[in-house]
């Protein structure tokens, strides 16, 4: 993640990311594409998060799934940016944030490979986006 590293070097956010614990196990999805919806989530964290707070990513392994969840602590997002914008065509693409857009993609590529992608927002700040996907199963060994 060294897009995302270098952006949270120029804003006063702390970035809290996950134990080593799920870095051993296999998604049914592309690191590569499992980086990006990683970046764009932290990316618009970022971008919802006032100097000083805390951005958190979180891990945990379930039996056949990894859970994965960014936490800001910027003002909490209007409903529009929650699941209804994850509706495909909800809203014209001249109104479309850069933000919705990572945030779409997030959404597509993680149902692509039968994950689960969903939201919640606090009252008035914090916003909560989380990843649940399938492990892959071991590799038996040779």
């Amino acid at each position: 993640g060294g897009m995302a590293a270098e952006a949270y070097a120029e804003k006063p956010v702390g970035l809290t990311l996950p134990s080593e614990a799920v870095r051993g196990s296999r998604v049914t999805m592309c690191d590569n594409q499992l980086a990006r919806v990683l970046v764009s989530l932290l990316e618009n964290a970022l971008q919802n998060s006032v100097d000083g707070s805390e951005v958190s990513l979180e891990s945990r392994a379930e039996p056949d799934t990894i859970f994965l969840e960014v936490t800001d602590q910027g003002s909490a997002l209007p409903p529009t940016s929650g699941l209804d914008l994850f509706a495909r065509d909800v809203l014209a693409p001249e109104e479309t944030s850069a933000a919705q857009l990572g945030l779409q993609f997030c959404r597509m590529a993680v149902e692509k490979c039968r994950g689960e992608f969903g939201s919640e927002t606090g009252e008035e700040v914090g916003n909560r986006f989380w990843v649940r996907l399938h492990t892959a199963p071991p590799v038996p060994a040779e």
